[in-house]
């Protein structure tokens, strides 16, 4: 029955991702509470941050969480809510075949989705400095054992690439493209940073689904541009900041 359900979930996510009209407002959580606060609130579907449940842990986002780690957390938050979720996988926490097991491991938990980026192992946050990258070969090579590995085919594979800051746009594009028709189901882009970057992408990858994660345009631009999904990187992370910071502070009063 659960495994019925969890069906469901991975249908109806690729239902409103492809269907639907307007764009997905999707926003990033890392625990349990977070997700039901954004089911209450009428959202369709939410995405975990790799970089939130490692921070959570008191760790940074530099590839220190191990596959388990971060499955034991997704899990509970797909249980925990009757929408679709999709997780961080990272880079797979290996080679090809490290990928394969994280999406049977993750698809088995609940998931209704996963993304790979193309960093090297162990990897780091796309915002930092000093990151490195596979070959486009490496990274479609994980895509095409991701596609393999999934036993449902709405089960969402998203193909990430974080090479923008490292080998610009022309190598970023190709890479994308290539991971899409490696099996990716959709595409993303890390480190858009301006609305010019952002139409850039869009525009290069038009009539590819595509998400968008930042904060340099809003949900409407980012719908008239054509992107699929949107997401908001750590702004869940600094909200809680925020209102921590703010119950502390009161109660040292």
């Amino acid at each position: 029955m659960l495994q019925e359900e969890e069906m469901k979930k991975s249908v109806k996510y690729i239902e409103v991702f492809l269907t639907q009209q307007k764009i997905l407002k999707e926003p990033i959580v890392y625990d349990c509470l977070q997700a039901k606060i954004a089911e209450n609130l009428g959202f369709q579907a939410i995405a975990i941050s790799g970089g939130g449940v490692s921070m959570s842990k008191g760790y940074p986002d530099a590839g220190l969480m191990t596959m388990n780690e971060v499955l034991d957390v997704a899990g509970y938050v797909a249980r925990s809510v009757n929408i679709p979720v999709t997780a961080d996988g990272d880079t797979g926490y290996g080679n090809a075949l490290n990928v394969w097991r994280t999406v049977k491991e993750f698809e088995s938990a609940g998931l209704s989705g996963i993304s790979f980026e193309d960093q090297y192992f162990p990897k780091r946050c796309a915002y930092f400095e000093g990151k490195q990258v596979v070959s486009i070969e490496e990274h479609a090579k994980k895509i095409e054992a991701a596609v393999k590995a999934r036993s449902n085919d709405n089960f969402l594979i998203i193909g990430r690439s974080d090479a923008l800051s490292v080998s610009g746009w022309e190598d970023t594009i190709k890479r994308v493209k290539t991971y899409y028709e490696a099996g990716a189901d959709m595409i993303r882009i890390e480190g858009i940073q301006t609305p010019e970057d952002a139409e850039i992408y869009a525009k290069e990858l038009s009539g590819i689904p595509k998400s968008y994660n930042g904060q340099s345009i809003d949900a409407s631009t980012a719908e008239d541009l054509g992107f699929n999904v949107i997401s908001v990187s750590y702004t869940h992370l600094r909200a809680h900041e925020t209102r921590h910071d703010l119950v502390c502070r009161l109660l040292l009063e």
